[in-house]
């Protein structure tokens, strides 16, 4: 332990920030690392069928059983067209993309926050390499002995590489993680997709295409319906 301190004591003031940048990425690290284990549970395939399942018989059903699984992303996606009141089917889809949209969000900015810091940790790192050069060659004393020189020229510029090799350090873990993330997120994506697809073919079959026009309920409600005589018996009456 001493000696990490000390190592970072000879290569500031550079590596306070990447330090910083550091914390922040292991913060990102295990805060993905808890969406996935999450997401990709068997509970979630458990709940989706279950919504599935359901949703072939009753809506109400359905939306009780994603709405009681809402700790879940399969409840919560699966919940958001069935909350509606008698959508059609292009509402009901729109209703599944911007709840795909809500899920994601989050992780993309992390995603985004992490290609950030892989750019630019690495340039860090060589700005405080190139800092501790000049400090070192600043440093040196032109009436010491030559082997005193060079031996603190050599120290000064293995405590500057430390700054290169921490930059270049959280880079490659923020990019591994961010790419990870990536390929996870488009897996991902692709189930929702089918339970999405799955849940409006439900929908179509099952429900929309039984649902009254509105002409009809308007019809129904109405307290005097319209004469549905034939031509031949108005020609009658007169």
């Amino acid at each position: 332990m001493l000696r990490v301190y000390d190592l970072i004591l000879k290569a500031a003031p550079m590596i306070w920030l990447l330090l910083g940048l550091s914390i922040v990425t292991m913060t990102c690290v295990l805060d993905q690392l808890w969406f996935w284990l999450q997401l990709l549970s068997s509970q979630e395939t458990i709940v989706a069928e279950e919504i599935l399942q359901a949703a072939r018989h009753d809506l109400a059903a359905a939306a009780t059983i994603a709405e009681q699984s809402q700790s879940l992303v399969s409840g919560r996606f699966l919940l958001a067209p069935l909350k509606l009141k008698h959508p059609n089917p292009e509402t009901f889809r729109l209703a599944l993309e911007t709840a795909e949209d809500q899920e994601f969000l989050p992780l993309r900015r992390s995603n985004k926050f992490l290609e950030t810091i892989t750019l630019f940790s690495p340039l860090l790192g060589l700005l405080g390499t190139a800092i501790g050069l000049v400090q070192a060659f600043w440093q040196l004393q032109p009436s010491a002995d030559t082997t005193a020189n060079m031996q603190h020229i050599l120290q000064g510029t293995g405590n500057a590489l430390i700054n290169t090799v921490a930059g270049i350090t959280i880079a490659t873990i923020a990019l591994l993680t961010s790419r990870i993330s990536l390929a996870l997120q488009n897996r991902q994506l692709h189930h929702l997709a089918s339970l999405a697809d799955e849940l409006t073919a439900i929908y179509q079959q099952f429900w929309h295409e039984q649902q009254p026009s509105l002409a009809e309920i308007q019809l129904e409600k109405s307290p005097h319906p319209p004469s549905r005589d034939t031509p031949s018996e108005l020609q009658q009456v007169d």
